[in-house]
């Protein structure tokens, strides 16, 4: 984490667990805790302010809901998605929350791959292959981005 301490505030019990299944959720949690980000989990942020040349994060978390604040030096929010499907659906792709994938990530047409947001896995069986794949290829590449 380029030598910064991190800390992962997640609304539930894992990250990213309203778009993959459970076990995949579980491993993102797993992945990031062993890069070293601690993970407050059932947390909820209430207010960010500045505190001299930092920032202070104030949250709740569960299950007393107690205040608490962290202070940092930075806050980077993930604030979650909706894919637009409009495009994909009239385009005749097979769509639900998303365009839906194989565990391959095709996405209906010959030639035609979706991932990241987007990309729904249309068997839930094959999903935690696919998103795995996807996941370790993100997670490599923002490893050179910084």
């Amino acid at each position: 984490m380029n030598g910064k301490e991190v800390i992962l505030l997640i609304r539930g019990e894992a990250s990213g667990q309203r778009q993959y299944p459970g076990d995949l959720a579980r491993v993102l949690n797993d992945d990031y805790q062993g890069q070293g980000v601690a993970l407050l989990l059932h947390a909820t942020v209430t207010g960010v302010r500045r505190q001299g040349e930092g920032l202070v994060a104030g949250l709740r978390q569960a299950p007393n809901g107690r205040a608490r604040e962290i202070p940092g030096a930075g806050v980077v929010a993930g604030l979650g998605v909706k894919p637009n499907v409009g495009l994909a659906r009239t385009a005749g792709l097979p769509v639900g929350d998303g365009i839906l994938v194989n565990q391959e990530l095709r996405a209906g047409h010959p030639g035609l791959d979706a991932a990241g947001d987007l990309a729904r896995a249309a068997d839930e069986r094959t999903a935690l292959q696919a998103m795995l794949k996807e996941l370790v290829q993100a997670t490599r590449g923002g490893q050179f981005t910084g």
